[in-house]
């Protein structure tokens, strides 16, 4: 017979379970703080790429109960040489959001 005899069980975990356990990951530096890549070779560098991550928040709708989204934003700057050098090259500082759909998967560890 099964230990859990026949009964189901629901377990609900609100968004700000989430949102703490993203701020906290944040703040200890397991989530990165910070983007910084180069596009192309050296000379040839046309493009490099520097944005900051603001802490991430989870964002659960109530027409679906089962995905989310994580929301990740920030700002930095986006640099680009259209043309050899000399020229200097183009500068924009940018504002960004990127939604990344989530779909939890409950895992059990230890026996049942």
């Amino acid at each position: 017979m099964p230990n859990h005899a026949g009964y189901a069980a629901a377990i609900t975990i609100r968004q700000r379970v989430f949102d703490d356990a993203f701020l906290s990951a944040w703040h200890s530096n397991n989530i990165s703080h910070s983007v910084d890549a180069s596009i192309g070779q050296f000379p040839r560098r046309i493009g490099s790429v520097s944005l900051f991550i603001a802490p991430p928040h989870a964002q659960f709708v109530s027409f679906n109960r089962v995905d989310g989204t994580l929301r990740l934003n920030g700002w930095g700057t986006i640099t680009i040489r259209l043309n050899a050098f000399p020229s200097s090259p183009e500068k924009a500082d940018v504002q960004w959001q990127a939604d990344i759909l989530i779909t939890p998967t409950p895992k059990l560890f230890g026996p049942i």
